[in-house]
């Protein structure tokens, strides 16, 4: 679980509304963002934890990297402008893509790409002592009653595997 992984805000917002991004920085990940995705953070708390956080590495851009962004833009519609730098931002290094994001996930699986989401992160937190199984299975039901875009089958199979391993 070394090397440098690139976060798309969505997972850092469903690791904020479950209350579960100091537990996730106990992962010792090296987390990369971009500033565009560090832009869609909002919400001044959020971003001053993020901020203030050491593992967690804003990688600007020069004018040559926006013009690459510009171009990924065009072949791969649909995706965001904060999209299209994350796979950049891929192109350029040997990482991990975080994101909950069916799109951005199916054009970087495509292009070879490791991609996981947030039952991803859950399961390492599981896996590191960092979260009990039955926490799990709560947090994960928080999340699927605010974020309706989660892989509904893949949610319940953990449900049911975290329920099972809880007993």
């Amino acid at each position: 679980m070394t090397g440098i992984y690139i976060a798309d805000a969505n997972i850092l917002f469903d690791l904020f509304d479950i209350d579960l991004f100091e537990a996730f920085l106990g992962l010792d990940l090296d987390i990369h963002i971009s500033p565009f995705v560090m832009d869609e953070i909002e919400e001044p708390d959020q971003k001053e934890r993020v901020t203030d956080c050491e593992r967690i590495f804003v990688e600007y851009f020069n004018s040559d990297d926006i013009e690459e962004i510009q171009s990924i833009d065009q072949v791969y519609r649909g995706l965001s402008f904060e999209d299209c730098s994350i796979l950049l931002m891929r192109q350029k290094q040997e990482a991990v893509i975080l994101t909950g994001d069916g799109l951005l996930r199916r054009t970087a699986e495509k292009l070879g790409y490791e991609v996981h989401g947030i039952i991803w992160v859950l399961d390492r937190l599981i896996e590191k002592g960092l979260l009990t199984c039955s926490i799990a299975r709560d947090k994960l039901m928080e999340l699927m009653a605010i974020n309706k875009r989660l892989p509904k089958t893949l949610c319940e199979k953990r449900l049911t595997t975290w329920e099972n391993d809880n007993q």
